[in-house]
């Protein structure tokens, strides 16, 4: 994951921990203080969230950074290396 210059698992994780605090938690937080939700509910939000960004920040990490994105076939949205011209 060559993102903010996160390269490597640990590096990785640590981003998408910073993503999961900022952006995920807060919603998750204001949903349990607004809808008054039990904090066991709120406790399992959490996990259940921060659980799914560490795996996909993981996920990331293990890929090679100029490989094309398989799902995306040859649509201008591809991921592709700066060498290999227009998608």
């Amino acid at each position: 994951m060559n993102w903010k210059g996160a390269e490597g698992l640990l590096a990785s994780m640590k981003t998408a921990f910073f993503v999961w605090l900022f952006f995920s938690a807060t919603t998750a937080l204001l949903a349990h203080i607004y809808e008054k939700q039990k904090l066991e509910l709120a406790l399992i939000h959490f996990g259940n969230q921060l659980t799914a960004y560490l795996l996909a920040g993981a996920i990331i990490s293990f890929s090679e950074p100029n490989q094309r994105c398989l799902l995306a076939g040859r649509h201008r949205f591809a991921i592709a290396s700066p060498n290999s011209g227009p998608a």
